[in-house]
């Protein structure tokens, strides 16, 4: 079965019980309460279980730069056409040179890009201009938020730049401290 809901809907989240492993990839940082619904999910997870979450790695003053950008794309049509006459151009003629500079094919990047993301470079980077709302957490406000909730990390790989920090931690056997 497939149901529709919401991780920031309390009601809805305890008619679902509790699993063994929880996985929520790059969603949670748009809700616009991330905090909220990483409280939220936390409650979804058996003692014992895991939680796998990847959320937007904040980069300082470049987050905050990304959140303007994405909150102008969003305000209506003359924003979303500024930003994309702006940064589709950016991106691909980034792309270009970091792949001349690898002595790599351009043209791969546009051919696996899509089997790899599901997407084509074009709507990969409008999906990235447009992601809203858009919010941020370092990897120690993660690690302190899940370890105060119970939860001790298994394993983690972080990004230094654009892109997703990636955690999964486990429930402690013991109960939750209140």
């Amino acid at each position: 079965d497939v149901e529709q809901g919401s991780i920031l809907d309390q009601e809805y989240l305890r008619s679902l019980g509790k699993f063994n492993i929880v996985y929520s990839w790059g969603v949670l940082h748009h809700t616009g309460q991330m905090w909220s619904a990483l409280e939220n999910i936390t409650s979804l997870v058996k003692p014992g279980g895991l939680l796998v979450v990847a959320l937007y790695n904040d980069q300082g003053w470049k987050s905050k730069f990304w959140k303007v950008v994405k909150q102008i794309y969003c305000s209506g049509w003359p924003g979303r056409w500024l930003m994309q006459a702006i940064f589709v151009p950016f991106f691909l003629i980034g792309f270009l040179i970091s792949d001349l500079m690898r002595l790599r094919n351009p043209l791969a990047r546009y051919r696996s890009r899509h089997d790899a993301r599901g997407m084509s470079v074009l709507t990969d980077i409008i999906d990235w201009i447009g992601g809203f709302p858009f919010e941020v957490a370092t990897p120690e406000e993660v690690r302190e938020f899940f370890s105060q909730r119970g939860f001790h990390l298994v394993q983690e790989k972080l990004t230094a730049g654009l892109g997703c920090n990636e955690f999964v931690f486990c429930q402690k056997l013991s109960e939750k401290p209140s």
